[in-house]
Formats: structure tokens, sequence, C-alpha cells
């Protein structure tokens, strides 16, 4: 594949600044994006399927790098065809530190890149682009909201979905690479056990607690379709609900959005994920590759997007940015006990409540909710006097409301029935 003019500069730019020493500083989105343009197409058997090798050390270089043994995942990564990156992000303030795992210049395997935060600001949020090049934007939309909502970690492929003319063993056919039904291809992660992007889904869903896994989609909207399909790969409704507040969010961001989502709209079919294997495993299914699952986690975020509102370019993107922010709210603990130090009063009611409360104050504010064991579960600015707030997706309990304005901050109890 011919090399974009973007991806030469950088090239040049990695040799001149000691890149092949495994540091680099510079602007995440500019150095993923010109990973993508120089990803392998459609045809080529360029992947490479691991073997349960190279899995095992994959899961060791994966938990290395979580306790920040960086010298011994880099010794078992070599062999691999794989360094780790130290990367710095400087086009950020307070710049952002990254591991990238990352194939060597000469790449051979094509498993996709990793990306952990060593910085992070959403240390639940894990984003997967597993299609860049078939879903078109998919990677450099799942970039441009990883840097910005400060998430845990990012996955993206190693080729097109297609790559590869070796069939997945997995359950599922797709007209993805032929003008029939055909089974998947090995080159296909969402739908392949024996893949690099399965094993690191694995090592972060058991290694880290409560992470959620946001996987972006694209799809040719047909005529009785929606603009967006979401789905947890099952048709459970969880506690809490991550997609009904996601949709709520999307839908503020652009109130021309329309919806299904799978286990809401329980007629709806078509393009549900119910095969994929990262959301069969996430949902404990008996054996990802071929069953799916029946209980629902509620760690796993399937988006099927139409091209023109979200993902046709930073205007959509965008929008997925703000509406995952609202959903996930930045890492805060609250410790201490409710204080009163504004000098305007703040009113909040009804006050207890089934789902609903009103925030009012005599100016602008930013409101954070904080339930019991301190995590901040909710976090918006106000550009007016009043707020509404739904609750109704969080279970039952006493929380912390900490608002602050100009007159200052006012933190009061909340009990939600």
């Amino acid at each position: 594949m011919k090399r974009s003019l973007l991806t030469g500069f950088l090239l040049l730019q990695l040799v001149a600044s000691g890149l092949y020493c495994q540091t680099y500083t510079g602007d995440i989105d500019l150095y993923i994006n010109a990973y993508i343009d120089d990803l392998p197409g459609s045809n080529g058997n360029d992947y490479t399927q691991p073997d349960t090798s190279d899995l095992r050390i994959w899961q060791e270089i994966i938990m290395h790098l979580l306790y920040d043994e960086l010298a011994e995942a880099r010794g078992k990564a070599d062999p691999l065809n794989y360094r780790i990156v130290e990367f710095e992000d400087n086009s950020v303030s307070p710049h952002a530190l990254y591991y990238v795992v990352e194939e060597k210049t000469e790449r051979v395997n094509h498993w996709g890149t990793y990306i952990i935060n060593r910085t992070p600001r959403r240390d639940q949020l894990i984003i997967q682009s597993p299609h860049p090049l078939y879903d078109t934007n998919t990677g450099k939309q799942g970039i441009f909201c990883f840097k910005r909502l400060g998430a845990k970690a990012f996955f993206i492929s190693g080729t097109h979905r297609c790559n590869h003319s070796s069939f997945s063993t997995c359950s599922g056919t797709t007209t993805a690479c032929s003008t029939s039904a055909t089974p998947y291809r090995i080159s296909d992660p969402p739908h392949n056990v024996l893949s690099i992007f399965q094993k690191t889904t694995e090592v972060l869903y058991n290694a880290l607690d409560n992470t959620v896994f946001v996987q972006l989609h694209g799809f040719a909207r047909q005529t009785d379709d929606p603009y967006v399909i979401m789905s947890n790969g099952t048709r459970v409704t969880p506690s809490p609900d991550y997609i009904a507040i996601l949709k709520d969010e999307l839908y503020n961001t652009d109130n021309s959005l329309t919806f299904k989502i799978a286990h809401i709209d329980l007629s709806w079919s078509r393009l549900i994920a119910f095969t994929n294997v990262q959301g069969r495993f996430i949902n404990n299914s008996i054996s990802p590759c071929t069953v799916d699952a029946t209980n629902c986690t509620g760690r796993f975020i399937h988006i099927e997007q139409e091209k023109s509102k979200l993902r046709q370019d930073f205007i959509g993107w965008l929008k997925m940015y703000e509406a995952l922010s609202y959903t996930f709210p930045e890492n805060s603990t609250f410790v201490g006990n409710p204080v009163e130090t504004s000098t305007e009063p703040v009113l909040i009611y009804p006050n207890p409540s089934e789902g609903f409360l009103t925030v009012e104050t005599s100016s602008p504010f930013t409101v954070s909710i904080y339930n019991a064991s301190g995590r901040c579960i909710y976090q918006r600015f106000c550009d007016s006097d009043k707020a509404e707030i739904d609750l109704s997706l969080h279970p039952p309990g006493l929380y912390l409301v900490r608002v602050e304005n100009e007159t200052g901050i006012s933190t009061q109890r909340f009990i939600l029935k």
C-alpha cells in the first residue's frame, strides 16, 4: 500500500526522534491516524494467526504493563516482533503518558496496536475499534474519543477484517467479504477467539474491576434502520444500564438521531452483536466462540453508527465523545461529610426521590453526584440556574450532591428510593 505523505513525514520524525529506542513525544491522534493509513486492505493474507504460545506470552506482556514492569514486557514482546513505546502526548496539558504496544516497522503479524493509558482520567473505560478500514473512520473516531476522554485503554486491529482468506471457526456469517453470506474471516477480531484482540480483552476484563468495553462500528443504513443500533450482546437489562444512559446522552448531542437497542427493542434483530466474541466473553458465555451469552454483566457496549451523523468527521466524533463523557464521569472520589460553603442557597428536590431530582442555584454551576462508596456517577456543567437530573437507572441508596458555582460549594445528602 502506498504510504500517505503524513505517514512518510511521521516516519521521518520517528527516526529523527529516536522512536526506535522505544520512546516518543508527539500527538497520539496523528500517530494512530498514520498507522490506520498504512493498514493492509481486504486481501493479501497479511494477517497471521497467533498460536497458543503467542497468546500466553501476550497475556504476560499486558500484565507486566499493568504493573509498570516495562523491561519484562519489552523482553517478552521482542520475539513476537512487537515493542512497547513510552509515548508522551505533548499536545494536551498536562501531558498524557501511554504504553503503545505495536508491531515493529517491518510488520509480519498484523495483530493490531494496543494503548494503555498510564494517566487515565476514566479508568473504567476501554475503547475498541476492531474494523478501522471496513467501518469507515471508526479507528480515527476511536483514538479521538480515547484521547479526549482519558480512557484506560484503546484497541485497534491490524488489518482490514477481510484481509485473510481463511475462515474463523466461530459462529455466524457475514456478507462483508463476499456477495453471499460466508463464515467470518480469521482477520476479523470480533469473530475469532484465537486473536491478540480477544486475549487483550480477556486480560483487562479479568485484571481491572468494573471496566466497560465500548466497541465502535459502522453500518450502511437501510430504509427502515435507525441511525444508531446498540447492544450489550444479550436481551438482558443490566444494572446500571450504561447503554440506556448513553442513548439519552447521544440524543442530547443530536436530537435527530434515532435508535434501536437490543435489550429494549426486543423484536429488533439486525446488527445486535450476539456472535461478537468479546461480548460473549465479557458476558460470561460458556464458549465465546460458539455460544451466545445468556447473562449480562453490563460491561460490553456495541455501537453501530450510520456514517453521516456520528463517524463522518470530527463533528460527529465530538458528539460521541461528549455522550461518553457524560455517561462515564471522570475518576473522582468524595471523602468527608457534607459541607455548605456557598453564600447563596442551593435547592435540591424532591429529597427523597424515586429517580429524578432538580438542582436550583443563583447562577450557572457544575453538579457532581457521588454514590455511597465515594465514586462520581454523574457530572455536568449547567449554563443556567436550574438542572433536572435523571438518576432512575441507578440503584436506591444514599448519594452526595456537590454543587459548585461562583458563590462557593454546597454538598448535600440525597436519598434515591
